[in-house]
């Protein structure tokens, strides 16, 4: 594998593979947006992102920044600290070659860790080649990477690009209600569109579970917000949130009634009186009542969350998708079998949920076992 592909983005599937080793699911190349323009979201990026969803419905998040070769060490940590504050809080840890310990010392004072290759493999022999042998499961596959990103550079100039290059960079920068309406229309756009390409159905089947894995986290991160709200509140809070998008609901209302009596003064009849706040108010989007319910599924699975992703790329990527019953296996003996059974109910219920927007997704392969 290390062939294939430069040695930064080797080590990079090599951290992924770590952490997921470790009951932690990783994603790779994480661009946060670092300002309010469009162009703030080009630097900088997190090389690997690992995530545990706790089973209170809290995040846990942990940061690696690779660098295989020399860099430089002060401009990085500086670059890094500064990050600090654009990310969900957790430890950044920086992989280089050799450093003093005086930089180690003031990485240290700048919440940044510095580590080296050595001390990576040998985190390795003790964590990853017990289980995985010299396996590379999908989300961290060179073969699964690249085609991600030559699927995005071919299409770049049509839709299946657009949708991509979202999930890719935007993505990260989202509110948790925006990213997850986005990234559900995402999932049944690309799904429509992707018959446009000559890939084969193995290839597409794969970047829909790259974009199912990033629909489950979106869903998880959402009821995370969640999980202390009653059901009433639960209610009013996801319906404003989905009608928002960046606008706090009550601005955007006062918008819609504005606009709404300006029209009626230049077009109304005065004979019929005011206008009624019920004619003119924000629809949430149809599937509001029923994504509301698998939230509160999803708040509801306690001890089972940690697993959720995990079961994802175990059962879905590796057994029914990629037919790679060793490595799904070796992905599956780190959960819990006592929340399997919940696991794969709370799969079913995304499948319905996505069955009742996207017919075609129906007989889709990667459900098969659940």
């Amino acid at each position: 594998m290390g062939n294939k592909t430069n040695k930064g983005t080797y080590l990079e599937l090599r951290i992924a593979r770590l952490l997921l080793s470790q009951n932690v699911a990783p994603f790779v190349n994480v661009w946060f947006r670092t300002g309010i323009e469009h162009s703030s979201i080009s630097q900088p990026d997190i090389d690997v992102m690992g995530c545990v969803f706790l089973p209170e419905c809290t995040n846990f998040y942990i940061y690696y920044d690779c660098k295989s070769g020399d860099s430089k060490v002060i401009n990085r940590i500086l670059m890094l600290s500064g990050l600090r504050g654009k990310i969900p809080p957790g430890p950044i840890t920086y992989i280089r070659r050799k450093t003093a310990l005086s930089i180690k010392q003031y990485a240290l004072q700048n919440g940044i860790k510095i580590t080296n290759l050595k001390q990576i493999e040998e985190k390795e022999k003790k964590f990853v080649h017990p289980l995985f042998k010299d396996h590379f499961p999908s989300v961290s596959d060179i073969d699964v990477h690249e085609l991600w990103l030559s699927t995005k550079g071919k299409n770049k100039k049509n839709r299946i690009g657009n949708i991509l290059n979202y999930l890719e960079y935007d993505f990260w920068g989202e509110k948790p209600f925006t990213r997850l309406k986005r990234t559900l229309a995402a999932l049944q756009l690309f799904e429509s569109t992707i018959r446009e390409t000559n890939l084969t159905q193995i290839e597409k089947d794969i970047l829909i579970c790259l974009i199912l894995r990033k629909l489950i986290f979106s869903i998880l991160d959402a009821a995370s917000y969640l999980s202390l709200l009653s059901k009433d509140e639960i209610l009013l809070f996801v319906r404003d949130s989905l009608i928002s998008e960046n606008i706090e609901p009550l601005e955007y209302q006062k918008i819609i009634e504005s606009t709404a009596q300006f029209i009626y003064e230049l077009y109304g009849d005065s004979s019929k009186g005011p206008l009624r706040k019920e004619d003119y108010y924000i629809p949430p989007p149809d599937y509001t009542e029923e994504l509301i319910s698998l939230l509160q599924r999803t708040i509801d699975l306690g001890y089972a969350l940690p697993w959720i992703l995990l079961g994802f790329d175990g059962l879905v990527f590796e057994k029914n998708v990629r037919n790679r019953d060793e490595v799904a296996s070796y992905i599956l003996t780190l959960i819990d079998s006592r929340y399997m059974a919940d696991i794969k109910s709370w799969f079913r219920s995304i499948k319905l949920f996505l069955e009742n927007r996207n017919n075609t997704l129906k007989k889709w392969r990667g459900w098969k076992d659940l």
